[in-house]
């Protein structure tokens, strides 16, 4: 807002399509005002078309919106000019995934995860992608390399997905405790998306390693065990 705000007639372009870009995934990863993050996706493209600013932040509204196609179009696009970035192929892997391509997404986690080993969200990430495949070693995906305190969603949702119903709530009532009077609780959509937004990167929008930029309500991971 303040790059905008020093020289609003004439603001130089990248730093403006830069700074529209961040208040689209203002918009999109906080507020949730569709309309809003549309527009700055929309001057951030229009300044910089090819700034891989600008083709992330457009990305997340995509895909959050179901617009798989597209998503997949932008991120794509990114990783033309900024292979290394390993946020794009995360994105890249959730939009995949929730167009249903298991093997592709699973594939762009672990090219994320080879340029940056340490990203906890492409851990937990490909530990939800082994799960829906139905594979075993998403536990111990979970087990052995999601940090500490993010291991108890994480296998919460594992289990889940593996069809072992009493180990997914006896994690999930870990999680709760762990996080009680916590303002806020990670990780918590692993089990599945809030049934109001369409595609799966909302749930990333909600997933963060603890002190990252992306929180979420600790009453949402509640709401899980009420979802059957």
């Amino acid at each position: 807002m303040r790059t905008l705000a020093l020289e609003p007639r004439k603001p130089p372009i990248s730093h403006s399509s830069i700074a529209h870009a961040l208040l689209a995934r203002v918009a999109t990863l906080y507020t949730w005002d569709w309309q809003e993050a549309q527009r700055e996706s929309d001057a951030a493209l229009a300044l910089g078309p090819h700034s891989p600013f600008a083709l992330l932040a457009a990305a997340d509204l995509a895909t959050i919106v179901g617009d798989f196609g597209r998503s997949e179009r932008l991120l794509r696009a990114s990783l033309l000019t900024d292979p290394l970035n390993p946020e794009a192929h995360f994105m890249l892997g959730d939009a995949l995934l929730a167009a249903g391509r298991l093997e592709e997404a699973e594939a762009e986690v672990r090219r994320g995860l080879a340029i940056s080993p340490n990203y906890a969200f492409g851990h937990f990430s490909l530990a939800y992608i082994l799960s829906l495949q139905g594979r075993e070693e998403s536990v111990a995906q979970c087990q052995r390399e999601v940090p500490e305190g993010g291991q108890s969603l994480c296998l919460a949702g594992v289990y889940d997905r593996l069809g072992r119903k009493k180990e997914a709530d006896a994690a999930l009532q870990v999680a709760i405790k762990e996080y009680a009077g916590s303002e806020a609780l990670d990780r918590t959509d692993v089990c599945r998306p809030p049934p109001r937004h369409a595609g799966l990167r909302v749930a990333r929008s909600r997933i963060s390693p603890k002190g990252s930029r992306h929180r979420v309500h600790k009453d949402d991971a509640r709401s899980l065990s009420s979802q059957g």
